[in-house]
């Protein structure tokens, strides 16, 4: 046995040399094939990074739009309040005025032609003295008791 490597025949030789050449062309095909395919993905990105600033965008409008609204439902809940306490503080002093005039409107109410019929009698009888809503008061007062 020698140090040198066995000689190739001719034969083995074209083959080998035809293998690398297929070789070759095979890696070629694939490196054309894989390089299409990554520049196909690089475009798919940039399509969806695209897509996604134009979300983000959206999504940061509809969050200041959302924000925009709770405030606006804060404001309107505020000035509910507001007009619920003045309607209430209206209600209050209508019903005040109502019970301070319903003395009034009972003592009117008590007014039958008989009072009147006094009255006028009494102020004929005392035509000097004046006879005031006073006097007409405390005589249904003492009536009533």
């Amino acid at each position: 046995m020698s140090n040198f490597p066995e000689l190739l025949k001719p034969s083995e030789v074209t083959e080998r040399d035809e293998n690398i050449e297929s070789l070759k062309q095979e890696l070629a095909e694939n490196t054309r094939y894989y390089t299409a395919r990554l520049n196909e993905a690089g475009a798919t990105i940039g399509t969806f990074k695209d897509k996604l600033e134009a979300v983000q965008a959206k999504k940061q409008r509809l969050q200041n739009d959302l924000g925009n609204s709770q405030a606006e439902v804060i404001e309107l809940r505020s000035q509910l309040e507001t007009q619920r306490a003045s309607r209430e503080d209206i209600e209050a002093a209508l019903s005040e005025k109502k019970q301070n005039s319903a003395p009034a409107a009972t003592l009117s109410g008590k007014l039958t032609p008989d009072t009147a019929t006094i009255l006028s009698k009494l102020r004929t009888k005392r035509k000097k003295s004046p006879v005031s809503l006073a006097d007409i008061e405390a005589i249904l007062e003492i009536l009533e008791s």
